[in-house]
């Protein structure tokens, strides 16, 4: 009996019965979708901090530093400080730097561009593999972000041109690096080769350092951050610790989930609505079914039965269709 009230209520309402299943397949489609991207981005972001073993206390200076202070300063903390390395970023403005047709400068670019060789201890920058790189000479890792802008592939060149100098370099892979992979970052790393870099240095570019640190126990950082910024070490720059680094690479994709999210409540809200009026409206229209119902004594809620078997039948077929398709359009999203 209720399989035919429903099957006749379906005919009957053809058109409103497609307008709600629309609107709750859509809100399914975008909730699956914003809790795949929330569960691949923690997965991607765990993943990149293990394998490029990343640094737990950074801090950038813009000068001259003394490494044997330095080496004194991570011996005196010797029970909290694992180890310690200092980077040397070799930045090169943008007017000098030409992607693609190798004619078009990155003048206009807010991205600070550091030339990087691969680090020896930890805060390795890794491949699209997760893979640690090792550049040869000639070749150059360059960070994602410039992929995805530039719509850059493996093969093309980079060129470095100053007065009096020029060098060209292959793309030969693109860098995740853990620290600066965020594109809401301005500074981005270019991985070369130990040589190339030697040659990029004698002729172009200014040196920044990037002192880091990796501690043995990570709810000991904001011991470590106080005590260097309460010592007399290298501080002419910003400092970022491992939490700030996992928060800036969350935000990073995580806006993107939360506006998937916030549409998918909207329409959430506006199904709900039509699913109210639709349920008033047939009712309405069956009120005199309803009345004989009642008159010879069926119980009320064997009357709400066949509306409220329409309705949960119509929103698990429109979610079951939404989270199918999520599994297909997902990777919109995600790009």
């Amino acid at each position: 009996m209720i399989g035919r009230i429903l099957k006749k209520d379906f005919l009957r309402n053809k058109i409103v019965t497609a307008t709600l299943f629309v609107f709750i397949m859509l809100a399914a489609l975008l909730v699956a979708s914003a809790i795949g991207i929330i569960i691949e981005l923690f997965g991607s972001m765990d993943i990149l901090l293990e394998k490029s073993n990343a640094s737990h206390f950074n801090q950038m200076h813009a000068g001259e530093i003394d490494q044997t202070a330095l080496d004194a300063f991570v011996s005196e903390h010797d029970g909290l400080i694992k180890d310690e390395q200092t980077v040397e970023l070799l930045n090169i403005n943008g007017a000098n730097i030409f992607l693609l047709d190798n004619v078009t400068s990155e003048a206009d670019s807010v991205m600070e561009n550091a030339f990087v060789k691969q680090n020896s201890y930890f805060d390795f920058l890794l491949d699209t593999d997760n893979q640690i790189l090792q550049m040869s000479d000639g070749e150059i890792a360059v960070p994602i972000y410039h992929m995805q802008k530039y719509g850059l592939q493996i093969g093309d060149t980079i060129k470095i041109a100053s007065s009096g100098f020029e060098m060209e370099f292959t793309i030969a892979a693109f860098a995740r690096d853990s620290m600066m992979n965020p594109s809401m970052l301005n500074s981005k790393r270019f991985l070369v080769s130990d040589n190339d870099w030697e040659t990029l240095h004698a002729n172009i570019g200014e040196i920044e350092y990037l002192i880091e640190c990796q501690v043995y126990d990570v709810s000991r950082i904001s011991e470590l951050d106080n005590l260097y910024q309460d010592s007399e070490m290298p501080q002419k720059g910003p400092a970022i610790d491992y939490s700030l680094v996992k928060t800036i690479n969350a935000l990073s994709d995580g806006i993107s989930a939360a506006v998937v999210i916030l549409i998918s409540i909207l329409l959430i809200a506006i199904a709900a609505l039509c699913l109210r009026f639709t349920m008033m409206a047939a009712i309405e229209e069956d009120y005199r079914e309803i009345g004989v119902m009642k008159a010879i004594g069926i119980p009320s809620r064997e009357i709400r039965r066949p509306y409220l078997t329409k309705y949960v039948v119509l929103a698990a077929a429109a979610s079951v269709c939404g989270y199918v398709l999520s599994l297909f359009v997902g990777v919109i999203f995600k790009h």
